[in-house]
């Protein structure tokens, strides 16, 4: 696989055996634009979630978008973060890799913290792991089963990713406060409208500043 990923750590850093995944792949249909663009700052979307991702100790990172050329494009479409999740795992990259952290990229407020701790959880573990408050993002072993249960699902059209969750037997995590932490949103704020988006800007510009 080439050109796909955004970024890798620098070669002092010790590997952590993570792959990070962006999940910029949706339809936008709400928002009425490709999320991923939209842009707080200089940055948009993608590269913060690219940047918070190896801030939080990953090794690299793949952008899982059907809009972005260089990114990773669906191999079976419209079937949420189930399409994305299934064209990773039979990309030869996911081979290098224990597991993988999945973030949506309309979540800008998780921070790198949050996002390691959830990592080192699940590797510790060797387990399937998000926060209580949201499935979303999760860490996610590369296993024979994670393969077998999305064929599973695909194929019976059932494209439900807390189904997946179940089946992988996960653990759901206390949110550890954060320094970084927005007073008026939640680290899981989703931003799917422009009502969102706005509403996003003005409470976290300071913070992207």
């Amino acid at each position: 696989m080439t050109n796909k990923h955004c970024d890798s750590r620098t070669e002092d850093l010790a590997s952590s055996d993570t792959l990070g995944f962006v999940l910029a792949g949706g339809k936008s249909s709400r928002m009425g634009q490709d999320k991923g663009q939209l842009c707080i700052g200089e940055r948009d979307l993608v590269s913060l979630a690219c940047d918070v991702l190896i801030k939080s100790g990953v090794d690299n990172v793949v952008v899982s978008s059907n809009h972005i050329e260089s990114a990773l494009a669906d191999k079976v479409a419209n079937c949420g973060p189930l399409s994305a999740i299934h064209s990773i795992v039979h990309e030869p990259i996911a081979a290098h890799y224990q597991g993988m952290v999945v973030l949506p990229v309309d979540m800008p407020l998780i921070d790198s913290e949050q996002l390691r701790l959830l990592r080192q959880y699940g590797q510790s573990h060797e387990t399937t792991c998000c926060y209580q408050q949201s499935y979303l993002p999760a860490y996610i072993p590369f296993t024979q089963q994670l393969s077998q249960f999305i064929e599973e699902q695909l194929s019976s059209r059932c494209y439900a990713f807390k189904l997946l969750l179940a089946k992988l037997q996960f653990k759901q995590l206390a949110l550890q406060p954060s320094s970084n932490q927005n007073a008026q949103l939640s680290p899981f704020y989703n931003i799917n409208t422009p009502e969102q988006w706005l509403t996003f800007k003005q409470s976290a510009q300071r913070r992207f500043s």
